[in-house]
């Protein structure tokens, strides 16, 4: 990104160059071939589908719990949802510690968002072609579990 450095001065090299810092994605490259494999072998409608149908699984499961708002709409691969009187980011490692299931929580990069919702941040779960139908109901297993304790 640089052609030359000193205490005066700084010269960039010419664009696209300059725009590029560090070490290349060389992992990322490698695996997009593999990537572009795995979606084609399933098909793209065919993923959809798998997603959407485990989105709503997981969307009808949390909304069944008491005390739990989700937040995405039905048929989402990705559900948004808090734990009433819970710290999302709390709750998040309970379900870590609990389960070993991994999940994002916070504000998510939509602070206004999130605060329109009256709530310190969601716990947001999500879904992909390799997901199954009993993960999902481990998550919503376990956040039923943890609600009651």
């Amino acid at each position: 990104m640089v052609a030359h450095v000193s205490h005066r001065e700084v010269k960039l090299l010419p664009p696209p160059a300059k725009f590029e810092p560090g070490t290349p994605n060389i992992p990322g490259v490698i695996g997009l071939g593999p990537a572009i494999d795995l979606v084609s072998s399933l098909g793209v409608k065919e993923i959809h589908a798998h997603e959407k149908e485990l989105g709503s699984r997981m969307f009808r499961g949390l909304s069944d719990i008491p005390g739990v708002s989700v937040y995405s709409p039905d048929g989402t691969g990705v559900v948004s949802f808090s734990v009433a009187g819970e710290n999302p980011n709390v709750f998040a490692r309970k379900l870590d510690d609990y389960r070993k299931i991994c999940v994002r929580s916070g504000m998510h990069c939509a602070e206004p968002l999130a605060s329109s919702f009256h709530c310190e941040g969601t716990i947001r779960a999500s879904v992909g072609c390799y997901s199954t139908a009993d993960e999902v109901d481990a998550l919503t297993e376990s956040v039923r579990h943890l609600t009651r304790t």
